[in-house]
């Protein structure tokens, strides 16, 4: 597995920043939002989501089903983007910073 990947967003209301950590990432893929009929059927007050009996991960196992052990497909819609990825860990970091003048 791959070491790390990482994402900063931010919510406009207040201006809170987070940082989101993957370790351990197996797989990631980034695609527009025309291309996910497959996840129709997802609530739809939301952003992220832990994807349960995951399709993508089930394709993994046929290949080798030890690599996926304790990995989970999260789920992050970014305006037009969708971002998928398989990992075993990840953590939410809130981002403090203070303005300077």
């Amino acid at each position: 597995m791959q070491n790390l990947i990482h994402k900063r967003i931010g919510k406009d209301s207040d201006n809170t920043k987070w940082k989101i950590t993957f370790d351990d990432f197996l797989a990631f893929k980034v695609t527009s939002e025309e291309f996910t009929i497959h996840l129709e059927n997802l609530p739809k007050n939301g952003a992220f989501y832990l994807v349960e009996d995951s399709f993508w991960i089930n394709e993994f196992k046929r290949i080798n089903s030890d690599i996926v052990k304790n990995c989970n497909h999260y789920l992050f819609f970014f305006y037009d983007d969708v971002v998928e990825i398989i990992s075993r860990n990840m953590k939410f970091q809130k981002i403090e910073y203070t303005l300077r003048e």
